[in-house]
Order: structure tokens, then C-alpha cells, then sequence
């Protein structure tokens, strides 16, 4: 998949394969992502379980856009080792048949951002849609596992 990264507030370009969470997946697609806030996060999980969450994941991020969400974005590990550097499987210790999610979601604003939130957390459509994530027999998303943060943006060219 060729990702095409010419808007002049684009900030990342990932050297892994990515899910981007839109219909248009199988195309050519104009990335256009940056803003003024960003929420980041990476977390393990099985790779049996990637095309459930996928299916999900895709929901999810359709009601992320509904509340102010610019951009959802999730990508899943190809290539996770760089010589000389902590590398995301040491760091999340992922275990055998794990992979990682990296994701990222952009808002215009740190006060967009945080309405967001609140607005998707009191969504009744969320908890039926992460209820078989969180299933305590066959857990496929642990947020014990989850590395997240907000950030501001400070380069954007």
C-alpha cells in the first residue's frame, strides 16, 4: 500500500504496514493528519485476533469521527527493530504470537480533543462494541498493555 504524504501538516511517516481505518484502503491514499493535538498509543495483541479487531476497530473509529476526530488511524507492526534503539516488542513485551497497534487520532484542539472524549466514553454504542475485546475468557485488548498519551503538536512541515 503507497501512502501518499504531501500535506504541508502531515508530521509521521511510519515504516510499518498500516490499517487506515477508511473505506478506501485499497487505494492510493492522501494522508492529511495534523492539527494542533494528537492522541498516541501502541498495545499488543494476538495476531490470531488482528481481523476481529479490525472490524471493530473500524466502528470505533467511524463514532471517533462523528465527535471531532479529524483522523483515525491504526497500523499494525511489520518492520518493529531499529539497530541501536528500544524497540516496541521489548518495550510493550509482547509474547509469542503477539504483534503491535500503533495508532494515532488527531482533533483541531486539545479542548476538541477532550469533548471527544467525554462524548465517546458516554456513547451507549461503544460498550457493545469493545465488550467482545474485553472478554475475560478470550481478552483480545488489555488496557493494562496500553501505552497512550496527548500530545501537542510542536513541528509540523
Amino acid at each position: 500500500m503507497f501512502f501518499k504524504l504531501t500535506d504541508t501538516k502531515t508530521f509521521v511517516t511510519l515504516y510499518i504496514f498500516c490499517f487506515i481505518l477508511e473505506k478506501q484502503s485499497s487505494k492510493e491514499v492522501d494522508i492529511r493528519i495534523m492539527t494542533d493535538y494528537v492522541d498516541g498509543y501502541t498495545f499488543p495483541i494476538k495476531r490470531i485476533h488482528l481481523e476481529e479487531y479490525k472490524r471493530i476497530a473500524q466502528s470505533v473509529a467511524m463514532i471517533w469521527k462523528e465527535y471531532g476526530a479529524l483522523a483515525y488511524i491504526e497500523c499494525v507492526g511489520d518492520d518493529l527493530h531499529f539497530e541501536g534503539t528500544r524497540n516496541f516488542p521489548d518495550t510493550l513485551s509482547i509474547e509469542e504470537g503477539e504483534t503491535i497497534i500503533f495508532g494515532w487520532i488527531t482533533f483541531e484542539s486539545r479542548e476538541s480533543r477532550d469533548k471527544a472524549h467525554q462524548q465517546v466514553a458516554a456513547d451507549s454504542r461503544m460498550e457493545k462494541l469493545v465488550a467482545p475485546l474485553m472478554d475475560k475468557d478470550r481478552l483480545i485488548f488489555d488496557a493494562q498493555k496500553m501505552v497512550f498519551g496527548g500530545f501537542q503538536s510542536m513541528i509540523s512541515k
